[in-house]
């Protein structure tokens, strides 16, 4: 089972994918948000198609306090649209500190070229394979 991870931004959406397992996540690309979430929506289900997953992680934005940034409501009118269009499974996670990760990633790893998008992939990676952990130690217990 293939699982796309989306790190969902204003300017760019990282992604990421699973292997047919379902066990690692690696980054696969970053598309700019056309700034209209129907149509993010359509780019992010073509995707998710091309890779055949019907299993689709979204980064969801919490405070470091816990509580839901406002950038949340955005993500959630994004499940909902691409619930609309696509028949599939959609989970959130919590994606704080992934862009902080990815950073320190990029700077130990200087022979990543394109930096901005893949800061943007890489979080979506982190996101996806912190889902995919919990997931593999939830199955344990």
């Amino acid at each position: 089972m293939i699982f796309l991870g989306v790190d969902y931004g204003s300017s760019r959406i990282g992604l990421a994918k699973s292997d047919e397992g379902g066990v690692i996540a690696f980054p696969y690309d970053t598309i700019s948000s056309k700034k209209n979430l129907r149509e993010d929506a359509i780019s992010i289900v073509e995707i998710a198609k091309k890779i055949t997953s019907k299993n689709i992680i979204i980064g969801m934005p919490i405070n470091m306090n816990g509580t839901q940034s406002s950038m949340s409501l955005k993500i959630k009118q994004l499940s909902s649209k691409i619930n609309q269009i696509y028949k599939c499974e959609i989970k959130f996670w919590d994606e704080r500190l992934t862009t902080v990760q990815a950073n320190r990633i990029i700077q130990d790893n200087q022979t990543i070229k394109h930096r901005t998008s893949s800061i943007d992939s890489i979080s979506a990676a982190l996101i996806l394979g912190s889902y995919l952990e919990g997931k593999k130690g939830r199955k344990s217990n």
